[in-house]
């Protein structure tokens, strides 16, 4: 019986791992990947506008989502470092040019491709992205 319990374990993770989807708190959402959502980011935590723009996020096996970069628009991004968000709040970030804001994760995802390209130094983020807005 415990044998049975623990292949089926086993089976979920592997499908989860490599059949799952890329969508932050879906039931089959993939151990860990990268992806493009919209970010709303706020000059302070108590403003009501904000801009909405696309951000390249990663997520960890332990489901720490992390934010690598903010695409403004096709000549601008800006890096962040270990910027943590969680779904529906307001976290503090800073980027690579000293900006502060507050970062709030959308449950929308893009419809884009993407590709991410690590750099040597501080394994950095450039994002080649093609969205059709």
């Amino acid at each position: 019986m415990l044998g049975i319990i623990l292949l089926g374990g086993l089976i979920a993770w592997f499908v989860k791992d490599y059949y799952g989807v890329e969508e932050v708190g879906h039931f089959f959402e993939k151990n860990e990947y990268s992806a493009i959502y919209y970010v709303n980011l706020y000059k302070t935590r108590d403003d009501m506008m904000s801009e909405r723009v696309r951000g390249w996020i990663d997520v960890a096996s332990n489901k720490t989502i992390y934010l690598a970069a903010i695409y403004f628009s096709k000549n601008r991004s800006v890096l962040l470092g270990s910027c943590s968000l969680t779904l529906g709040e307001k976290e503090y970030c800073i980027d690579d040019e000293d900006n502060n804001w507050y970062i709030e994760l959308d449950k929308k995802a893009r419809e884009c491709t993407a590709k991410k390209i690590a750099t040597v130094e501080k394994n950095s983020y450039r994002m080649d992205v093609n969205c059709e807005d």
